[in-house]
């Protein structure tokens, strides 16, 4: 009993202790990274299904105004969290010391096989398929590989160089989509479509589609939480983790509701409806024959951004909950019988930026008593930083 006990405060006193970070990461690159995370694909493949159902151009800017009002509320949410709990891990962070461990423990899993791994697969494969218009005859699959090899090799150098390289990367993309929204009203030709409100939207906002059509935009703007898996990093976390949601936020929403704009305006609607691939479509009618190619370099160069900051994100976050681990077996490693114990630590500052990894082994009566609260999600640090790099 004795021996729990300790082991439970141990944990604890883990979880609260500061753990050793910097502040390597500033107000710019916070926003930059949420920003990478969260324009992707989706902005560019979901206007077609949406029009099917939803013709009406105001009901569809009015769509993604709404979702992005929606992650808005996400962002209120979590600044408060994060002001509260300044610690990197996300979720895991959050449910664990708001809720009970259990919860953090579930959402480490899903983040370690859903949150981080399966996007930057995703985006790697779609950095893939829209590489194929840029460079004719690539395979897709060796794009995809390169691209996330790339971005774990740029990550190596440490946290500072990785978020230059994520702040270089996103304003490449926030350029690359402002010129294109700047030729769609400069250079395409005006189609017969209205945005001002008409009675007749009453029937779309009310409508079995537009309600399914907001998953589509609520996908699209998933990672505004982004910056909440390296507030261990960040410089003043409590002021600008708030400020970074909030600017990220807002920045993707007026691109998404101008790139739906220029979609709208540039291409006829009966062309787009129903259509995957809306944006080569409304490239194809701004550029000419050279439009996907275009449209498809900016899709490449969207999707690297994305998985360069998935990554950064889920290398913080993993070293972080990893050492809180460290920390509870240290702290209790002569009061709790292992029946084996062997760690092998890489910590983590804000020039190194390495992941940490600890390999123990421990009965599960051990393992229970050692995780009270601060190595529960630790096993999905370790799948996660395994499964990251299987897919690189």
């Amino acid at each position: 009993m004795q021996t729990e006990v300790a082991a439970t405060e141990a944990a604890s006193s883990a979880w609260r202790k500061p753990l050793s970070g910097g502040s390597a990461v500033s107000l710019v690159v916070a926003t930059a990274i949420i920003v990478a995370d969260m324009v992707g694909v989706g902005v560019f493949t979901s206007l077609g299904f949406q029009l099917k159902d939803v013709p009406s151009p105001f009901a569809i800017l009015s769509l993604w105004t709404i979702g992005g009002i929606v992650a808005l509320c996400g962002v209120f949410s979590y600044g408060e969290l994060g002001a509260m709990f300044p610690r990197s891990s996300g979720e895991y962070n959050f449910l664990s010391r708001a809720y009970h461990p259990a919860f953090g423990f579930v959402a480490g899993w899903i983040s370690a096989t859903v949150g981080f791994a399966a996007p930057v697969a995703l985006a790697a494969m779609a950095f893939g398929e829209y590489g194929k218009s840029v460079i004719p005859g690539a395979p897709p699959l060796a794009l995809a590989l390169a691209a996330v090899w790339f971005v774990s090799l740029v990550q190596l150098t440490g946290i500072r160089h990785s978020g230059s390289f994520q702040l270089v990367a996103t304003i490449l993309k926030v350029l690359l989509i402002t010129g294109f929204l700047i030729a769609g009203y400069v250079i395409g030709t005006p189609q017969p479509v209205s945005f001002a409100p008409h009675l007749s939207d009453i029937g779309h906002f009310t409508s079995a589609p537009f309600a399914i059509g907001l998953v589509f935009v609520m996908y699209s703007f998933s990672g505004w939480n982004a910056a909440t898996y390296i507030i261990g990093e960040m410089h003043d976390a409590e002021k600008n983790l708030p400020r970074a949601m909030l600017a990220g936020t807002l920045i993707v929403l007026v691109l998404y509701v101008a790139l739906n704009a220029v979609f709208l305006y540039a291409a006829p609607i009966d062309k787009l409806s129903g259509q995957l691939d809306v944006a080569r479509i409304a490239g194809g009618y701004i550029f000419g024959e050279t439009g996907g190619r275009i449209v498809g370099a900016m899709i490449c160069v969207t999707r690297g951004g994305t998985a360069a900051g998935l990554r950064l994100s889920a290398t913080i976050a993993m070293t972080t909950t990893t050492a809180i681990l460290a920390r509870a077996i240290n702290d209790q490693r002569t009061a709790l019988p292992m029946t084996a114990s062997s760690a092998w630590t890489s910590s983590s500052d804000s020039s190194g930026g390495s992941v940490g990894l600890v390999f123990i082994e421990l009965t599960p009566v051990e393992m229970t008593r050692v995780t009270q609260e601060a190595a529960v999600g630790n096993h999905a640090t370790w799948v996660s930083g395994f499964s990251s790099h299987a897919c690189g």
